[in-house]
């Protein structure tokens, strides 16, 4: 990291900020160029958790490769004034999986269903549990980055 005095490797500061995150942007690989997409996610049991279909592009891009970045941010304020940008930040590599496990797939669901506050079915009915997809991603390497004002 080019400003290591911006560097953040707590393990406090990076929990905080991805179970504040409201969003995670997720990177794929394709055979030309990444594939980014904004998702919704929970931090649970040490993965992150993320809702979809049981198909799609982002499905079969993580079935051919599933080597993924993402970073997420909280308490993000651009200072037009001072021309800065103000945040915290979490940037990490891992390996996706589609979720199989319907205790699994429950569990992600009704934690996704906490953090957003959504109305959501405890439980989740079966016939809804099988046509969602829920997709884990297992850590390898996280790493936090904070500018804050300094007043």
């Amino acid at each position: 990291m080019r400003r290591s005095d911006r560097e953040c490797p707590d393990q406090e500061f990076l929990q905080d900020v991805l179970h504040r995150a409201q969003e995670l942007q997720l990177a794929l690989h394709t055979d030309d160029y990444p594939y980014v997409i904004s998702l919704n996610f929970v931090l649970l049991d040490g993965a992150l958790y993320m809702h979809c279909a049981t198909e799609g592009r982002k499905l079969d891009l993580i079935a051919a490769d599933p080597r993924v970045a993402f970073t997420a941010c909280v308490d993000v304020r651009v200072d037009c004034a001072h021309r800065t940008t103000y945040y915290k930040s979490v940037c990490g590599i891992g390996h996706a999986v589609l979720v199989t496990d319907t205790q699994e797939k429950e569990r992600a669901l009704q934690a996704i269903s906490r953090k957003y506050a959504s109305l959501c079915a405890n439980p989740t009915p079966e016939a809804l549990l099988r046509r969602t997809g829920i997709i884990r991603v297992d850590m390898v390497r996280l790493t936090g980055k904070r500018h804050l004002p300094k007043h």
